[in-house]
């Protein structure tokens, strides 16, 4: 499971000349293959108040004495069984992990957003009080994750400062008494955040894929190629406008302080050189 902690240290504020100054710190923290450490005797523990006995049973019977092997060529190794985790790629495998981190810690000075396996929490003051109101909650965390038996990965995790200011002073912030290193940029659920908010690594990221999936099938779009018009659309719309498109609305709609026209104007210009591969004037 992936854990993205944002700690907002300062936040917004109007200055006397009214112009907006920013001061902002996120951590994001990662667990080991959350899907596959799932603890059943816990998740049972966590189901039988909530759902019948007889459906009870057939998701104990559908979780437990589970077993598995490896083949290599011909050889097969010995037969083990699954002590923890849930069936990934079945149905009911996201419900009952949904329903095992049901119950992740909260802060009333905190705001914490959790989807599927990703959780991000915000916190906005000062930069020490902000660091040591995170540490708190780190705490919590980690008396959680011991408890249900998921255990966290400190080496992934990352800290960063968004602010306007030159000169800056890094809050040491650590997770299961190890340190947690500070990054010039995050991602979050496919948009990336830089230091300052400007979206400049945001458009960056967005335009170097975009010209690394063009390079791979230029071949195919390119005018003389014998690929029906249709068929170059349909690789267009599935391959490379989803790049470009995905969270750059929800990055439209969040509105930084730092957004530009110029910015909609470098993915525009990005976008419209593949489609004139596909559909020339």
């Amino acid at each position: 499971m992936t854990f993205k902690i944002l700690s907002l240290k300062g936040g917004y504020k109007k200055t006397s000349s009214h112009k907006t100054v920013l001061n902002v710190v996120a951590k994001k923290i990662r667990r080991f293959k959350a899907f596959d450490k799932v603890w059943h005797e816990g998740l049972l523990y966590k189901l039988k108040p909530i759902i019948s006995d007889t459906l009870f049973t057939i998701l104990q019977s559908y979780l437990c004495n589970r077993t598995f092997s490896v083949k290599y060529e011909n050889v097969v190794s010995q037969v083990r069984s699954i002590q923890a985790g849930v069936p990934q790629g079945s149905i009911l495998g996201p419900y009952l992990y949904l329903i095992y981190v049901s119950n992740f810690p909260r802060d009333a000075n905190l705001t914490v957003a959790q989807i599927a396996d990703d959780v991000a929490v915000l916190c906005k003051d000062s930069c020490e009080t902000a660091a040591n109101k995170l540490q708190q909650f780190l705490h919590l965390v980690y008396v959680r994750c011991n408890k249900w038996k998921v255990k966290m990965n400190p080496s992934k995790s990352s800290v960063i400062q968004f602010t306007y200011k030159r000169k800056t002073e890094n809050q040491s912030i650590t997770l299961q008494g190890e340190e947690v290193s500070h990054a010039e940029s995050v991602r979050y659920l496919g948009l990336h955040l830089d230091r300052k908010l400007t979206w400049n690594t945001h458009i960056s990221n967005l335009v170097n894929r975009r010209r690394h999936k063009l390079y791979q099938v230029k071949h195919l779009l390119k005018g003389s190629s014998p690929l029906p018009l249709h068929l170059k659309r349909l690789m267009y719309f599935s391959l490379i406008r989803p790049i470009w498109t995905y969270m750059w609305y929800m990055g439209i709609c969040i509105q930084f302080p730092n957004q530009t026209n110029s910015d909609n104007t470098e993915l525009g210009s990005s976008s419209n050189r593949g489609w004139t591969q596909v559909h020339p004037q």
